[in-house]
């Protein structure tokens, strides 16, 4: 497997066709909804290709100076259960400690806590309704002692 880092059109298209299959198709969340206006060239998807198949992607949103937002996780299905989500999390987790992050806040899926739960994120707030989907906003301390 092959992973990119880039705001380049290609891993952007690819990137908008996972994110097309695994929210507008299975979770039934409308494209209005999905393609917002942060999907611009100032914000890169990690990419995960396995012999030329777009399998997995992430985008990277910078809330603050201190502060990663990955946005967007998302995983072909046939490719589930393979540690590719959690790979790329850990990649873009990288990325942000280089770019002097310590902190990260994601938007989950409630299915997907006890993954979240694994890479050590916790639940920062009560459920809430979007498209008909329940999330929680979750966080992490990229660096661990200051937890």
């Amino acid at each position: 497997m092959k992973t990119y880092f880039s705001d380049e059109p290609w891993v952007q298209t690819y990137a908008f066709y996972l994110r097309t299959l695994v929210f507008v198709q299975e979770m039934g969340v409308s494209p209005s909804v999905e393609f917002d206006h942060l999907d611009n060239d100032d914000h890169p998807y990690l990419l995960m290709m396995d012999n030329g198949i777009p399998v997995g992607a992430v985008r990277y949103l910078q809330k603050d100076e201190h502060t990663v937002h990955p946005d967007s996780l998302c995983v072909l299905e046939d490719y589930r259960n393979r540690s590719i989500g959690f790979r790329l999390m850990l990649m873009i987790e990288q990325k942000a400690l280089e770019n002097g992050c310590i902190f990260s806040v994601i938007r989950a899926h409630t299915s997907t806590i006890p993954f979240y739960h694994q890479l050590g994120y916790s639940v920062a707030s009560e459920e809430y309704i979007e498209e008909g989907n329940l999330y929680v906003e979750m966080q992490k301390s990229l660096i661990p002692s200051l937890v």
